[in-house]
């Protein structure tokens, strides 16, 4: 026993849920398919019902009616009456067709009783056959298969010799395949009907102006057609030319010849036609939908492979980048470092009178050139920082620190700038301070770079401060420390770029003053590594507050740390 067709019929619900409609198209058919292959009509039954539930939610009313017409002829052979009234007391307009057909009377003269004693041997569809031939028309949902089981089945049962089937694509009807019988169906490239040798275009052209059948009975005799240069040509006995409508509006039509017999297109084999044509309506939309539908998905597949490789180009290319960046870096570095110690090795023995005695104003020229040294040595190290931080190499070395030391060393280095504008100094650190896990170099750097702003930015006479607070939580406790000045204070729109390396806030002051806008930077990158935070207040004309918090740590240990910023205190 298979169960498959049940597994389909699943899927296609779980991928109607998802709102796949293709998906639910494909599974809603194999699960039908399946059905009817292994005879569970009842299931074949309910797998018609939910498949046309699913079009009508869709606005899909034609493609709906043929599943539903299927499902109620199921129930019916199953023997499910009461299911079959429910059927058409849900769905009465939808299953009209079915209760009360209408057949087309094709507008010519009655067949002679000739053609009818020709005709009366050929067996007609029965209502069991024809709805074979219609599930085998909507079983596909591959548009080429679907045009050849369409014809495979005209020419079989409509009595023609030839059949030529024309779509409407671009806005033009155009030939796409033909059939004759005895032969299997052709698939043609399309071409316009007006440039075709298979059809004849006045026939044509009436069908597709009027939407409605025409059949002629020696169309060669005919005042209307007889100038048509392929009726006159080939000259046919008998011509049918149907339109495929889909809720009214012309996607093909279907032109059927018989070289042999004049009234080869009885009433009965027209009626068979034009349930085959209303079926095939259907089933071409629903094969051209899924055909756009993958069409789709591929070209969205091959966008996102396409961008996939450009990202992963991209990213290498940024990669390399950062390599021969973060090699420049350092060797740049090295090739102004080694100088630079020269410069500022002979500046010190000079100072030190190593080499001699120095007047007062040679001392003055030594103290420049070292000062202008040691300010290009701390511009090298920050932009060497800076480089180890986005390549992901900077290491932190912690350990247990004290916290008085620690601020103490730091104010040793601004003490002198601080001294020669006359700026005061307040420094607020309590007792009893537990110790600090943390890279003592780092802080040591985070600490000076925002008191030696201090003093940059603070006028003559002004004051700074440092404070040292110890914070605690529920959960957690931290060292906050605040360094605070009577600065000239920051607009609050230009907060937001303090922290951005390179940035400086332009303002008389800072146009004065030496910088490169990495400081601040660091300050955050060295803070956040260590699993804190920096945050800024700032008041124009009034001055400014920059507060870090360091979370509080236990045991010594040195961790190389990466880009996504791993605390210290994270192991």
């Amino acid at each position: 026993m298979n169960y498959l067709h049940k597994w389909h019929l699943i899927e296609a619900e779980k991928q109607r849920v998802l709102g796949n409609k293709a998906g639910a198209i494909e599974h809603y058919d194999l699960a039908i398919s399946g059905a009817k292959e292994h005879q569970f009509i009842h299931e074949e039954a309910l797998a018609n019902e939910l498949a046309a539930k699913f079009y009508l939610s869709w606005g899909k009313e034609k493609i709906a009616q043929s599943y539903l017409a299927e499902a109620y002829y199921c129930y019916g052979r199953w023997g499910a009456n009461a299911k079959v009234d429910h059927l058409l007391t849900l769905y009465p307009q939808l299953l009209a067709v079915i209760l009360q057909t209408d057949p087309v009377e094709p507008d010519v003269p009655a067949s002679t009783d000739l053609s009818s004693s020709l005709m009366s041997d050929c067996t007609f569809l029965d209502m069991a056959a024809l709805l074979k031939a219609s599930r085998t028309i909507s079983e596909e949902i591959r548009l080429d298969r679907t045009i050849c089981n369409l014809l495979d089945l005209v020419i079989a049962n409509a009595g023609a010799d030839k059949c030529v089937l024309l779509l409407e694509q671009d806005s033009n009807l155009q030939v796409v395949a033909r059939v004759e019988l005895g032969q299997n169906p052709q698939l043609l490239p399309p071409i316009s009907f007006n440039s075709s040798n298979d059809v004849a275009i006045s026939l044509i052209n009436k069908v597709k102006h009027n939407l409605e059948p025409v059949l002629l009975i020696n169309p060669i005799e005919s005042s209307e057609f007889n100038g048509d240069p392929y009726l006159r040509q080939n000259q046919p006995k008998s011509v049918l030319c149907s339109p495929i409508l889909n809720q009214g509006e012309l996607i093909g039509i279907l032109y059927l010849e018989n070289q042999l017999i004049t009234s080869a297109f009885t009433r009965e084999r027209i009626e068979t036609l034009q349930v085959l044509v209303a079926q095939a309506a259907i089933s071409i939309e629903n094969a051209k939908l899924y055909t756009e539908l993958q069409i789709s998905f591929t070209s969205l597949e091959r966008k996102v492979e396409e961008r996939t490789l450009e990202l992963k180009t991209a990213k290498e290319l940024a990669e390399s980048a950062e390599r021969t960046k973060t090699d420049f870096f350092n060797n740049m570095t090295h090739e102004l470092r080694t100088p630079l110690n020269a410069i500022l090795g002979m500046s010190e023995g000079l100072t030190e009178e190593a080499y001699g005695v120095l007047n007062p104003k040679q001392h003055r020229c030594v103290e420049v050139i070292a000062s202008s040294g040691n300010h290009l040595l701390s511009l090298i190290d920050d932009i060497l920082d800076l480089a180890k931080l986005e390549a992901g190499k900077l290491e932190l070395y912690c350990e247990l620190t004290q916290i008085e030391q620690l601020c103490a060393d730091s104010i040793v280095f601004v003490e002198q700038q601080a001294l020669k504008k006359q700026i005061q100094i307040e420094v607020k650190i309590p007792d009893g301070l537990p110790d600090l896990m943390v890279d003592e170099r780092r802080i040591r750097q985070v600490l000076i770079n925002l008191l030696t702003n201090a003093v940059k930015f603070t006028p003559e006479y002004g004051r700074i401060g440092l404070e040292v607070a110890h914070m605690s939580a529920e959960d957690h406790a931290w060292i906050q420390i605040a360094v605070s000045d009577t600065g000239i204070g920051i607009e609050p729109e230009h907060l937001n770029l303090l922290f951005q390396p390179f940035v400086q806030i332009d303002s008389a002051l800072s146009r004065t003053a030496q910088g490169t806008g990495l400081g601040l930077n660091l300050v955050r990158e060295f803070v956040e590594l260590h699993g804190g935070r920096v945050s800024v207040s700032s008041e124009i004309n009034v001055g400014s507050r920059f507060t870090i918090d360091l979370p509080l740590g236990s045991l010594p240990f040195i961790i190389p740390l990466t880009k996504d910023k791993s605390s210290c205190n994270s192991i």
